[in-house]
């Protein structure tokens, strides 16, 4: 499957833990997501993957439906209790519109059928790398935001405080005077601080 340069860079953010009582389907399945550009290990323990998610190895589960001795509901009933910003995707041999209506009422992200029809798989995969990668840009600007802020001594990353900032830096640029308002202890001789910086 062919993709462009943004899907194999979105792909770095997600790692995928696929679970499955079945050897050699957990063999297959993670190494062909491991030679799209996943990060990604298989277990034949749901005890196992249990784990990495409490250590915070994985974000999205890629679990068997018919499992034993946990089957895939008890299964993803356990990790979302645990995590429930998880992302499961159940997968069964034995598909039904029943079961996979149950799956998602129950907080699977997905469901998908045996054989795995992996062109669907990847494109769900590839949108959650965007989703993820969204994610860790705004937590990085926000970080940005935040320090700015301080610089100022100013602790505050609201939107509303981060507006504030943004205005005092403009009007900071100009020759004019400003009046600042407010009740006493609100920091207007902070905000002032960048417009005569």
């Amino acid at each position: 499957m062919a993709t462009d340069d943004r899907e194999m860079s979105t792909r770095g953010h997600v790692s995928i833990c696929v679970v499955d009582d079945d050897r050699k389907q957990v063999e297959s399945v993670s190494s062909r997501l491991g030679n799209d550009g996943f990060a990604s290990v298989g277990t034949q323990s749901p005890e196992e993957a249990l784990e990495k998610i409490r250590i915070g190895a994985y974000r999205v589960m890629l679990a068997d439906l018919e499992m034993r001795p946990m089957d895939g509901m008890t299964f993803l009933e356990k990790v979302l209790q645990f995590d429930p910003g998880m992302y499961v995707i159940l997968v069964s041999g034995h598909y039904s519109v029943d079961s996979a209506v149950d799956a998602l009422k129950h907080g699977a992200y997905d469901f998908l059928c045996k054989p795995i029809d992996f062109a669907r798989l990847e494109k769900t995969l590839d949108e959650l790398g965007a989703v993820f990668s969204q994610r860790s840009q705004v937590r990085d600007l926000q970080e940005k935001l935040f320090h700015t802020a301080q610089l100022h001594g100013i602790i505050g990353k609201s939107p509303a405080m981060l507006e504030v900032l943004e205005l005092a830096k403009k009007v900071a640029r100009h020759y004019s005077n400003v009046l600042i308002t407010g009740p006493t202890g609100s920091g207007k001789e902070l905000v002032a601080a960048p417009c005569t910086s």
